[in-house]
């Protein structure tokens, strides 16, 4: 099977077309569009709640919630890793 790749921008990721214009996608916000970019170039990445504190300068508790977001726009998956779930 050919595994076809396609180079987003984060404008393409925060808005999707209708008809001629675009309409802003209300779950992604422009941290989100940017984690799924970085997903997007690197499609074996494994994102942890630290790496995204750390790229972001966010708390823990903002970069959870992101995460958590992509998980239920079903953008990612929850891995387990040590007991731990990222």
């Amino acid at each position: 099977m050919e595994r076809i790749c396609y180079e987003l921008s984060i404008a393409q990721i925060l808005y999707k077309p209708v008809g001629k214009t675009f309409m802003k996608i209300p779950q992604i916000n422009e941290r989100t569009a940017q984690l799924l970019k970085l997903l997007n170039d690197d499609s074996d990445r494994v994102l942890n709640t630290k790496e995204v504190e750390a790229r972001f300068n966010i708390s823990s508790f903002t970069a959870r919630a992101d995460l958590k977001s992509l998980v239920e726009l079903g953008f990612m998956d929850v891995i387990q890793v040590n007991k731990k779930l990222y």
